[in-house]
């Protein structure tokens, strides 16, 4: 029962991938240079994705950014992206997603994660351990003091990120 489960999962996720694709990604929102990929989920991130690009490419040059709002989903408690258009959808299975359409890049996630809940069922994904300010702070220079007193449990910083291998 479980190799045909472990057959069968990769054919199902990429099924939901071409459904859900298509309802929350749109090209609009797809920014390409530099090796490093960025899918915008959330028009609103547009800017602040851009910003953290250049941060991520010099750790991670052939990296996929996904921009997403993120939240804890008050049924289950379980990290969930909100994308703006299209179904809420659990963070593991966003990047599993990703993963198969994005085949050997490092996903690197700017997604609120206001439980600091990890992520333990995927691999090859860096993401922070809790909400994230929308501009990284070397983009904003020493306005990022601001961030410091206002919300100091914020991240800011890509090492402030978690790397899980």
């Amino acid at each position: 029962m479980n190799a045909i489960r472990e057959r069968l999962m990769p054919v199902i996720l990429a099924f939901v991938l071409g459904l859900t694709s298509c309802a929350y990604m749109t090209p609009t929102h797809r920014l390409l240079n530099s090796g490093v990929a960025t899918e915008v989920l959330c028009p609103d991130l547009v800017d602040g994705a851009q910003m953290w690009r250049r941060d991520v490419a010099k750790e991670y040059p052939n990296a996929l950014i996904i921009a997403v709002h993120g939240g804890v989903d008050p049924k289950t408690g379980e990290w969930y992206a909100y994308p703006t258009l299209g179904d809420p959808l659990p963070v593991d299975v966003l990047v599993k997603l990703n993963q198969l359409y994005y085949p050997g890049r490092h996903i690197v996630l700017i997604c609120c994660n206001p439980e600091h809940i990890p992520l333990t069922d995927v691999h090859n994904v860096t993401y922070a351990p809790a909400d994230i300010w929308v501009w990284p702070d070397d983009a904003v220079g020493p306005l990022a003091v601001l961030r410091d007193f206002s919300k100091p449990s914020y991240v800011g910083r890509m090492n402030q990120f978690i790397d899980q291998e």
